[in-house]
């Protein structure tokens, strides 16, 4: 799923465990409750996606690896600058 273009998509609760997202397109995804364990999210483009409640995955990961999270909101709840 590397590339992919997954804007604005409903992903809630969906299985990434795994999963190949690098450079992908996850801007105003709906990736809430999402298990995130393993995932690659290198340079994937995360701008105002909404990972509440996401497993697998933590704030500090997700400001390694993605490619932007400008106004993402994180696993935790907290909104990213």
């Amino acid at each position: 799923m590397s590339d992919a273009d997954l804007h604005r998509a409903t992903l809630s609760d969906a299985n990434f465990s795994g999963a190949n997202l690098s450079s992908a397109d996850l801007s105003s995804a709906e990736i809430s409750g999402a298990n995130l364990s393993g995932a690659n999210l290198k340079d994937t483009i995360l701008d105002k996606a909404n990972l509440r409640h996401a497993e697998g995955i933590i704030k500090e990961e997700l400001e390694e690896q993605a490619g932007s999270l400008e106004g993402t909101i994180m696993p935790d709840g907290s909104k990213h600058p």
